[in-house]
């Protein structure tokens, strides 16, 4: 099983928050961290409720590769019963895996035959899988690590987004990437207060044992969403045997009340993705009519095709939203210490997902985007960049790059086009754009996680801005005009 149940994301979080989850035993290390790499926790052992009630004979694992197997060599646990001086599992890590006990996930595999505590007479009829996302990014200060219901809805769907954007994920690669930590803490605290929202609950509440808390409204949640993830985890066997060659693919189902109606409520939807390769995946969600037992209306499609030749990269993405079409193309060449992007927007209303795909680009195009970037010596890191957009009826638009077909470019189309622009955050020209700006990244040294990053910022309306992101997650912003220069900024952090 790759993946349960994913849940939408509505809210994006721009602060950057760490925090460790409890449930864990530490030894010493006199490991170094690098400039992208923490200080290493090595956990011995790390311990936890398993809970829809309690469950008794789930096998709950470290999914040290993210492919949401139990596979050999995985360290696990069975679950059983709690008592006031043992919680339901512990998973004893040995010393090869301990650094990885703080990036995984883990995964409670719930068999047909496992017992719930709420309902101890009548064994599970139906399988699924809980999960609780790493335990580096959670916001929570409760000592044991509880799998629930919510803790897998709020992780699934983070992870979904993780692999959408390209993301690898593993625990070597988790701790490598300091950006890449810091994105799933933002999303976890993003898709927290969604989920929070969604059913009218606290944040807090998230990773909490509801069982011993005596939470009978959020017992009562947990347990409503657990048909969903039978029904989810039976579905996506299905959609993975029908795609065996797929990268990542899943079935969600998920539930809204309407109306402010309450669980009586429900209104269940069904979201399926499918991940053919990084960028190229197709996401489908539809209402169900009579609870779970029939797929109704397309609510909303998504779809996205990533193309790569020597120096260049194609991707189109396809958004339809009763009946809302948006179609956007992205080209990327890197020429050099340089970088270009050419962004091309499209957008009609009234269209069936059909009309959609076909849409006229040319036609319907109402803005494109001239990007280009300059980089730091590790060829990744921005320096400088810029942006001039050009709208619907702008005639120094590039025409024949709207809908270009990927296999009729290569690099050098991009740089050529766009040579005319210059790379200098200085320049104040607008090249005959609707609107531009520019940016410059400057840090003290190239150890860039441990330096003050300073934004300087200046646009086609005369704005200027300086704003300084410190590593501590502060940051402050001064705000003036580019003809008044520096002797123009005043504080304006906000």
């Amino acid at each position: 099983m790759k993946n349960i149940v994913k849940t939408t994301l509505a809210v994006v979080i721009s602060a950057t928050l760490t925090a460790c989850g409890g449930g864990s035993e530490t030894s010493t290390t006199d490991k170094s961290p690098t400039s992208t790499t923490p200080p290493i926790v090595e956990l011995t052992k790390i311990k936890g409720m398993a809970i829809d009630g309690y469950i008794v004979g789930a096998t709950i694992f470290m999914d040290l590769n993210f492919n949401g197997a139990h596979d050999d060599g995985e360290p696990s646990a069975v679950t059983v019963e709690p008592t006031e001086d043992n919680p339901s599992w512990i998973i004893e890590i040995p010393a090869v895996h301990e650094d990885c006990g703080q990036y995984v996930p883990l995964i409670t595999h719930v068999p047909v035959g496992a017992i719930d505590l709420d309902d101890p007479d009548n064994p599970i009829a139906e399988a699924y899988d809980l999960v609780i996302p790493p335990s580096f990014a959670l916001q929570t200060d409760e000592d044991l690590l509880n799998v629930t219901p919510l803790t897998t809805v709020i992780w699934n769907s983070v992870e979904q987004e993780l692999y959408a954007g390209g993301a690898e994920l593993s625990c070597e690669s988790i701790l490598d990437n300091q950006q890449l930590r810091q994105d799933i803490e933002q999303r976890l605290i993003a898709q927290g207060i969604r989920v929070a929202q969604r059913y009218n609950i606290t944040v807090d509440s998230l990773y909490s044992d509801y069982v011993a808390n005596g939470n009978s409204d959020l017992h009562g949640l947990a347990r409503s969403l657990v048909p969903g993830l039978a029904k989810s985890y039976a579905d996506t066997v299905t959609l993975e045997n029908a795609n065996p060659n797929a990268d990542y693919v899943f079935v969600e189902y998920y539930f809204d009340t309407e109306n402010g109606g309450g669980l009586s409520s429900k209104a269940w939807s069904r979201r399926e993705f499918i991940q053919q390769s990084p960028g190229n995946w197709d996401e489908a969600v539809n209402a169900m009519s009579g609870g779970l037992q029939s797929i109704g209306a397309l609510i909303y499609r998504n779809q996205q095709r990533t193309s790569k030749s020597t120096g260049f990269e194609t991707e189109v993405a396809i958004s339809f939203n009763s009946g809302q079409c948006t179609i956007t193309e992205y080209f990327t060449e890197f020429n050099g210490d340089a970088g270009y992007g050419l962004a091309n927007v499209a957008g009609a209303t009234d269209l069936s997902w059909n009309e959609c795909y076909n849409l006229d680009r040319l036609t319907n195009n109402t803005s494109q985007l001239f990007i280009t970037k300059t980089f730091y010596s590790d060829g990744s890191t921005v320096k400088t960049q810029s942006q001039h957009q050009y709208l619907k009826d702008n005639e120094f638009k590039l025409t024949d790059m709207i809908g270009a077909n990927a296999n009729d470019l290569n690099g050098g189309v991009l740089s050529d086009a766009m040579s005319h622009l210059s790379l200098s955050f200085e320049d104040n020209y607008g090249y005959d754009a609707d609107t531009w700006e520019r940016r410059d990244n400057r840090y003290a040294s190239e150890n860039f996680w441990e330096e003050d990053q300073v934004v300087h910022m200046h646009n086609s309306v005369d704005e200027y801005t300086v704003t300084t992101y410190r590593p501590d997650g502060t940051h402050s912003k001064l705000c003036g005009t580019w003809s008044g220069g520096e002797s123009s900024l005043v504080d304006c952090t906000e």
